[in-house]
């Protein structure tokens, strides 16, 4: 019997592997690449533009006024957002794709992300748009309510609710703080589980407004931390620095040979590698971060949703970019260490005890994020049966992740990148459906 099972999950999980490989290598790439490109010509390279403004519109931000009966405060969204997209995918996804793909996987990286900067302002103004007032005075909107205005929509809209369930449970995220508290902390990982899972329903209770005041502490926390201690390490090589930058851009367009632990990878999987991974990290046509910053507390919809340009620029630019960096210049990415230990053992080469230090850095990172997925997920629970959704949500929400600890995480990776696929496909049809109703 036990066999049996272990046999069908394997099965079950090379196809998801399979579909989540084919979405991307086939639509997912080629869409998010003229669909940027479309956008960022469209609007004049609107990504420069919102770096040349910043310090007047964060300043204009900041100024917001209102109660939260008229929504939750731009920037709150704004950080609830980013603990979604920035954590455990910026230190271990974006790892797995030098892992696979070698250096020049992060140049490809950096391209998605160029263009994600507009697609994500782009399905969170239309999220802000078309989004509806509930009865208690908060908002609803993201994908589940675009979606109403093309072709198909509302199947579209069960069918994007399904996938976001699935892809609200992080999976992935859950898998990797649990392995960590076990490895690092001695914690077993029962206990593991039980702690996490207790300190993710303290925040989805609360909801949306208790979620992004917990993002709003924790995740700029992270971001001086890790910036600090990443840019400790890369000036201790800064004889590496330029060396490195050119074997980027050397191995970005034409794949890297086999060299140490590194078993060498070709042009279309360095390409691939980078893109789809940039895709995780950052959210891109997914619709999570559509649906938080519909909650914003906003008038004119292009104002919060230029937040999303600012959001990707900190997960690819900044965090993603510093990780990648350490590890190369450390020399952990070609020594047969694993993507999901090259950070931990590069930061160990400089500081002490990193054992605790990452088993924090992991839980508040990947903290965030869980309980940011969670949020969505329960509301597209909720589309699908107003009545019984979120009750069924949060057993589900239990035995998955419970379930999930006891896998490999490249399996939860997998999980977590087919239902992403699925959504990406959907929000980019939608948002090309009405790309002429946006404006920057």
């Amino acid at each position: 019997m036990v066999v049996a099972m272990e046999q069908f999950f394997q099965r079950l999980f090379s196809f998801i592997e399979f579909g989540e490989s084919f979405i991307w290598s086939y639509m997912g790439i080629p869409a998010i690449l003229l669909l940027g490109i479309y956008f960022t010509v469209r609007f004049k390279f609107p990504q420069m533009q919102s770096m040349l403004s910043a310090y007047s519109f964060f300043k204009d931000l900041f100024q917001t006024k209102g109660s939260d009966a008229e929504g939750i405060h731009p920037l709150k969204t704004f950080f609830s957002a980013l603990g979604g997209i920035i954590g455990i995918g910026n230190i271990v996804v974006v790892c797995i794709s030098v892992e696979i793909g070698g250096p020049g996987a992060i140049f490809w990286v950096w391209m998605t992300g160029l263009m994600g900067m507009i697609l994500k302002y782009a399905e969170i103004y239309l999220g802000l748009r078309y989004r509806e007032r509930n009865s208690d005075g908060s908002y609803s909107g993201g994908p589940l309510y675009f979606l109403k205005q093309v072709k198909g929509g509302k199947v579209l809209s069960y069918l994007f609710a399904f996938f976001m369930c699935i892809y609200g449970i992080e999976v992935l995220m859950f898998n990797v703080i649990v392995e960590s508290f076990e490895a690092d902390l001695l914690i077993p990982r029962p206990a593991g589980i039980a702690l996490l899972l207790g300190a993710i329903f303290f925040a989805v209770k609360g909801g949306g407004k208790r979620v992004a005041n917990i993002a709003t502490v924790v995740v700029p926390v992270f971001i001086v931390v890790y910036v600090a201690l990443g840019g400790y390490i890369i000036f201790s090589h800064s004889d590496l620095i330029w060396p490195t930058i050119k074997l980027i851009f050397s191995s970005a367009f034409t794949g890297h040979a086999a060299v140490g632990g590194f078993l060498g990878s070709t042009l279309l999987v360095t390409i691939g590698q980078g893109i789809q991974r940039g895709c995780y990290t950052g959210d891109i046509c997914v619709g999570y971060s559509s649906m938080i910053y519909s909650e914003a507390r906003v008038k004119d919809p292009k104002e919060v949703a230029r937040l999303g340009i600012w959001a990707i620029f900190m997960d690819t630019f900044v965090v993603c970019t510093i990780s990648v960096f350490i590890v190369l210049l450390s020399g952990v990415w070609n020594d047969g260490t694993t993507a999901s230990f090259m950070v931990k053992k590069a930061l160990s080469q400089h500081f002490p005890s990193v054992n605790v230090f990452m088993a924090a850095l992991l839980f508040l990172t990947g903290y965030s994020t869980i309980i940011a997925f969670f949020f969505v997920g329960m509301k597209s629970a909720a589309w699908l049966s107003p009545r019984y959704g979120q009750k069924i949500y949060l057993v589900y929400g239990v035995l998955a992740q419970i379930f999930f600890s006891f896998v490999d995480t490249t399996q939860a990776a997998s999980l977590m990148g087919f239902s992403g696929a699925c959504l990406m496909l959907i929000n980019v049809y939608a948002i090309t459906t009405l790309r002429k109703e946006i404006k920057f």
